[in-house]
């Protein structure tokens, strides 16, 4: 996911990295969003070292992610241990990012390989099905913008979330550009797409924006985009394409996946840095101000 950037952003002016243990002036506490907490949460016997999306389980009390190096779909309760007789042997190796079809009963991820892809899995059976992007109705139409996928897989599909009243997905393609791509709940058509390229204040010296991170609010129709390079989140309405609020999120390395609870009000990430434990990161944050327009 990662590995490319990392050499070319080490001369890039990012915020300083912070310990894990976060210091109480570098904590994001606003009248916006607040923190509540932080734990490692690798587990080195069952290989969970590199988590990359996160998703609320069908009832929201536990989370679903992935491990990019690690052919398993893994449940995790609140505070970030993995319940292992709900943890799923899969094909899902380099998976990037996750979401929950709760109509169809289905784990549905994205895969960032040479051929970008979509994967389903039945909750009940492990059953899995395969959809490749290049094979979607209307793939034609943003062919030319997953070129660098025949050099380096690191540029692919990254994130994805499920907006249940389409019945359809939003993938993200990770970066070189950024972008949003809706596809219908059959995954064999595209159906629109949105190139992202200046979404934050933030300059770089790559010119470039990533999105590490997906999920919808079903409740308030928004998506939230979590960016691990700008250390940001965005508060999302496709149908204006309008960005309603951003945050900085400046203690955070590498988020890799953010789950949203808009019953209770919180979000979750987990982060995914080389050489560091990953985290659970938990934060509430008030409705009323996160979505509304600055």
């Amino acid at each position: 996911m990662k590995r490319l950037l990392l050499s070319l952003l080490a001369a890039i002016a990012l915020p300083n990295s912070v310990n894990a243990n976060i210091q109480i002036k570098d904590r994001l506490d606003t009248p916006h969003i607040n923190f509540i907490s932080q734990r490692a949460i690798a587990n080195v016997d069952l290989e969970f070292d590199e988590p990359s999306g996160l998703v609320f389980d069908v009832d929201k009390k536990s989370l679903w992610t992935v491990s990019d190096d690690t052919s398993k779909l893994f449940n995790l309760d609140l505070k970030g241990d993995i319940n292992r007789k709900k943890t799923i042997n899969s094909p899902l190796d380099e998976s990037e990012g996750i979401t929950l079809n709760k109509k169809r009963n289905l784990l549905v991820a994205v895969i960032e390989s040479q051929y970008p892809k979509v994967v389903t899995v039945e909750l009940d059976s492990g059953k899995y099905k395969n959809y490749l992007l290049s094979e979607m109705k209307n793939f034609s139409l943003i062919k030319k913008f997953f070129k660098l996928q025949t050099l380096n897989k690191s540029h692919g599909l990254e994130a994805i979330t499920f907006l249940p009243e389409e019945e359809t997905y939003i993938v993200a393609k990770q970066d070189f550009p950024a972008m949003l791509i809706k596809i219908n709940g059959e995954l064999n058509k595209i159906l629109s797409f949105r190139k992202i390229e200046k979404f934050s204040n933030y300059e770089n010296q790559l010119n470039s924006f990533d999105i590490s991170g997906l999920d919808y609010d079903v409740l308030n129709k928004k998506i939230w985009i979590l960016s691990g390079l700008n250390r940001e989140i965005y508060i999302y309405d496709w149908d204006s394409n309008t960005i309603i609020n951003q945050y900085k999120i400046p203690y955070m390395n590498w988020a890799g996946g953010i789950a949203v609870n808009y019953d209770d009000n919180k979000f979750h990430i987990v982060t995914d840095v080389d050489n560091e434990e990953p985290m659970l990161f938990v934060h509430s944050y008030n409705p009323e101000l996160i979505y509304q327009n600055k």
